[in-house]
């Protein structure tokens, strides 16, 4: 007798917004919290600054190693900054969401963008928002790490981003962390009930209409 495949796909969880309103954080805490949520690994070709690690922080290639996984079709997305390329593999994210685990993405609106186009029925976005753009900027000065200049032009460029908020699934306002991670498991946990990310119901179905009593192994991963 075949054995049934019940394995569920995962999904791409999308997180957007601008900087300062806790993306970073919010990610981090997911991962922790949720078993089979995992981060991409993004490719650069950057040099390796001190203390990082290939493999762990970027996976880092020279810029013409970058140029041809380009022309192979190596990328999901990519984007050149400041002179160097950074962009997300696409074999690595394809094996985990085949293996059941969801990747979280935190991502800027034009790359999400082209996580939508690339994988469309994979993607989940969220956008997060900040209460008001004086609490963005009272997060920006508690981190320390920008010149006020810096500061100004992060708000400059969040008003942008905010205005993008329309083209993600769902918009959540980082008002109180633990409220924001309930509101994502909340996301998660619907996401994953969609019909087609069940791949055990065609079988649930059937056996429903021929008058027999689904397997147990079906009826656990449906009421899971």
């Amino acid at each position: 007798m075949e054995k049934r495949d019940l394995h569920q796909r995962g999904m791409m969880l999308v997180i957007s917004g601008p900087s300062g309103c806790g993306k970073d954080t919010v990610a981090d805490l997911l991962g922790k919290d949720e078993p089979f949520i995992e981060r991409t690994i993004t490719t650069t070709s950057r040099s390796m600054r001190p203390g990082e690690q290939d493999g762990v922080d970027y996976n880092y290639v020279t810029r013409e190693e970058f140029e041809d996984q380009i022309t192979e079709g190596h990328f999901l997305e990519y984007n050149e900054f400041v002179g160097n390329y950074y962009g997300v593999p696409r074999g690595p994210v394809e094996k985990k969401l085949s293996e059941g685990k969801d990747v979280i993405f935190v991502i800027d609106w034009n790359g999400a963008r082209k996580l939508r186009m690339a994988m469309p029925e994979d993607v989940v976005s969220v956008f997060l928002l900040p209460p008001s753009l004086d609490d963005l900027r009272e997060r920006l000065v508690s981190r320390g790490r920008d010149a006020q200049d810096d500061i100004e032009n992060r708000i400059k460029q969040g008003k942008i981003d905010i205005t993008h908020y329309d083209e993600y699934d769902f918009v959540v306002v980082n008002d109180d962390l633990d409220s924001v991670l309930r509101r994502f498991k909340r996301i998660l946990r619907a996401e994953r009930l969609k019909r087609y990310r069940q791949p055990w119901l065609k079988d649930l179905v059937q056996d429903i209409l021929k008058g027999h009593k689904p397997s147990p192994e079906i009826m656990k991963a449906a009421s899971e």
